[in-house]
């Protein structure tokens, strides 16, 4: 059962990486648009807020994975100042218009993607992070209210990813989430975490940054698979190098 279920998820990510349109769903995926965060979690599509976090160019001697720019997460803005024990979390909303089809006939999964990088820094560094899909039904101007009140449809079971600390590396995150047949909208998200020190003032993070997310909707695993197979068949002289989560700049 263990082989059948890695085997699905490496097809999966091997699909999910070859599509097309892999980053459409998400605007400004890779923050190459300098524009400011919005405060509180949105509530309508299109563009990224929640926490305090900032889009900025080479920073901590770190270079953005792609393009000249990236997200910076800086501290918590939800509870209007700096919080501990908590982490910074940006969403954005997607529109499932185009995928009405696939959702409604419950055959539908969420694949999310999102590489991170931090500084070194010391023995008080953070050092998690995750990424979030979040399933809804109702209205977008409601979607603040679902995550105070965990009335979502359904969400990821956030798997966490702690960093290596080493500036040339970006590591990849990844999360998933099958679709309830009522999803109107979902929410994704970047975090970063507080999981070694819980800053009490001032600026929470020593230099945490996130790049290239991307979002796409693929059918469900049994015909994931069917389409998987033709990938690995067209690989299968190639070592899967590429699939790890690390890349060095």
């Amino acid at each position: 059962m263990l082989k059948k279920t890695g085997l699905l998820t490496i097809i999966a990510v091997i699909v999910f990486l070859n599509q097309p349109c892999i980053a459409y769903l998400v605007i400004n995926d890779g923050f190459e648009t300098q524009v400011d965060i919005g405060a509180g979690r949105p509530t309508d599509f299109g563009y990224w807020g929640g926490d305090y976090a900032q889009i900025v160019t080479a920073n901590d001697g770190i270079v953005p994975f792609e393009g000249s720019r990236m997200l910076q997460f800086v501290y918590v803005s939800s509870l209007g100042k700096p919080a501990s024990g908590v982490g910074c979390t940006v969403w954005q909303l997607i529109n499932t218009n185009d995928f009405s089809t696939e959702i409604s006939s419950g055959n539908a999964i969420a694949l999310l993607s999102a590489r991170f990088n931090r500084v070194a820094g010391d023995a008080e560094t953070d050092s998690e992070f995750f990424g979030s899909i979040v399933a809804c039904s109702g209205s977008v101007s409601d979607f603040p209210s679902i995550i105070n009140e965990g009335t979502w449809l359904a969400a990821t079971s956030a798997t966490t990813l702690y960093s290596d600390g080493d500036i040339s590396t970006w590591q990849t995150a990844f999360a998933e989430l099958p679709l309830p047949a009522n999803t109107d909208y979902i929410g994704i998200a970047v975090n970063a975490q507080e999981n070694i020190y819980n800053d009490t003032t001032g600026v929470e993070f020593d230099g945490h940054y996130v790049d290239a997310v991307a979002f796409q909707i693929v059918p469900e695993p049994s015909t994931l698979l069917l389409l998987g197979l033709g990938a690995v068949m067209l690989r299968r002289k190639h070592k899967f190098s590429w699939l790890l989560d690390t890349k060095r700049i």
